[in-house]
């Protein structure tokens, strides 16, 4: 995941990761939820989501303080951003808020103007 991590920062493009999990019904709902969002924004935020019920990410949901499902995190510049714990009813409001947000901060490391693409 390190590696995810340090290319989209060098590409100045912040990264959210989706922690879910099989069993959490949020997170199975949530999951097509935030594809459709980023798909509204056009590419402004890499995305990944990582399955955390694998034993071996116990150190990543430390290092991204994950303490329940589905968190997102938004990474920029190999750092943590933001993060925001999704809780049902799902908000599509309230996530839409939380992408925009972050991909506004890409734009500006980018020297590009914030919400370029803004969502409806």
């Amino acid at each position: 995941m390190q590696q995810y991590v340090a290319y989209t920062s060098a590409k100045n493009v912040p990264l959210v990761l989706n922690f879910s999990t099989n069993w959490c019904e949020t997170c199975l709902d949530a999951s097509p939820i935030i594809r459709r969002l980023l798909e509204e924004l056009n590419g402004r935020l890499d995305y990944a989501e990582v399955k955390a019920d694998e034993p071996d990410l116990a150190d990543e949901l430390v290092r991204w303080g994950v303490t329940g499902f589905p968190t997102l995190v938004a990474v920029r510049r190999e750092f943590m951003e933001d993060s925001m714990i999704i809780k049902a009813p799902i908000d599509v409001v309230q996530i839409r808020k939380f992408l925009q947000n972050i991909a506004d901060l890409g734009a500006r490391d980018r020297g590009e103007s914030p919400r370029t693409s803004e969502m409806p």
